[in-house]
C-alpha cells in the first residue's frame, strides 16, 4: 500500500498576529524586526515601498505598537508646516536648559523618546530635510528620533534625503505582494473567518481578482468599452494636475531657521 502525501497545509499564524494581518507571510517577522530597531537598538525607521495603500497599512500597525510603550511620545509631523517644525522643536528646546538639549543623553537616563513621524515624505523638500537633520545634530538632548513611510514612486530621489541620516535609520523595503502570495493569504483567511477584512485589504491594494476573478473581468471588459467610446466620440477633455504648492515662503524659512538655530 502506498501513502499519498498529504498536501501541505497552510499555516493561519504566518500571516496574522493578534487584530494585525499581513500581506506577505515574511511581512510578520520584518515588521517585528523594525520595531525592535525602535525600542531595542534606539533606532529610527524608515518604511520603504512602492503601494501606498500597504504603507498606510504597516503605518497604522505600527503606530499602534509603538503606543503600547510608555516611553514614547508620539507625534505626526506635518513637513510642508515648516512654521510648524520649528515651534515644535523650539518648544522641545524651551522644556530643558540649552546644555541638556545640546548634550547627549547618558545610557542611564530615563529620558522620553520622542518619536516623529512622516507618514508622507515627497512633500518633505530638500531644505526641510536640511533643517530636520541640523535641529536633530545640534540639540541630541531632546531625544528625538524619525520615522519614515517612503513611496519610492512619487519621491524617486529618497536616497539622498536619506543619507543625510545614515545609520540612525533602519530600513524596511515592503514589496507590494504577488498574486500567489495574495492568493495564499486569501485562502488563509477564509480558513479562519477573515475573508472579509483580507478581502478589503486587497481590494485597495489592487489585488481584487483574488476574491472575484468574474468581477475583475467584467470591469476589464468594462473599462475596454470606455476606452473606445472615448476614442469615437473625443468629447473628454484632459484633466490636468496642479502641483501642491507649499503655504509657506523660502524668505520667511530661512529667516526663522535662523533664529532658532542662533
Amino acid at each position: 500500500m502506498v501513502d499519498h502525501p498529504k498536501e501541505p497545509t497552510i499555516d493561519f499564524q504566518d500571516w496574522f498576529d493578534g487584530g494585525n494581518i499581513f500581506y506577505r507571510s515574511k511581512d510578520k517577522q520584518r515588521f517585528q524586526y523594525a520595531v525592535n530597531a525602535i525600542i531595542e537598538d534606539g533606532m529610527g525607521l524608515a518604511v520603504i515601498g512602492t503601494n501606498e495603500t500597504v504603507l498606510d497599512h504597516y503605518c497604522r500597525m505600527l503606530l499602534a505598537r509603538l503606543r503600547e510603550h510608555d516611553k514614547f511620545q508620539l507625534e505626526v509631523l506635518l513637513p510642508t508646516d515648516t512654521e510648524n517644525l520649528l515651534r515644535r522643536f523650539n518648544e522641545m528646546v524651551e522644556a530643558m536648559s540649552i546644555e541638556q538639549a545640546r548634550k547627549v543623553p547618558d545610557d542611564d537616563e530615563l529620558l522620553p523618546v520622542k518619536l516623529l513621524v512622516i507618514n508622507d515624505a515627497k512633500l518633505v523638500k530638500d531644505e526641510q530635510w536640511a533643517l530636520l537633520e541640523r535641529l536633530l545634530a545640534d540639540f541630541p538632548g531632546i531625544n528625538v528620533r524619525l520615522v519614515l513611510f517612503i513611496d519610492k514612486t512619487g519621491c524617486p530621489n529618497y536616497e539622498k534625503p536619506l543619507g543625510l541620516f545614515g545609520r540612525k535609520l533602519y530600513r524596511w523595503v515592503v514589496e507590494t505582494p504577488s498574486y500567489s502570495e495574495a492568493q495564499q493569504l486569501f485562502e488563509a483567511a477564509k480558513e479562519h473567518g477573515y475573508e472579509n477584512a483580507v478581502g478589503a485589504l486587497l481590494k485597495d491594494t489592487g489585488l481584487g481578482a483574488i476574491i472575484d476573478p468574474m468581477e475583475s473581468a467584467l470591469n476589464e471588459t468594462d473599462s475596454e468599452s470606455l476606452d473606445a467610446f472615448v476614442e469615437e466620440h473625443d468629447e473628454f477633455d484632459e484633466d490636468t494636475e496642479q502641483p501642491r504648492r507649499s503655504r509657506w515662503s523660502r524668505a520667511g524659512f530661512w529667516v526663522t531657521a535662523t533664529v532658532i538655530l542662533g
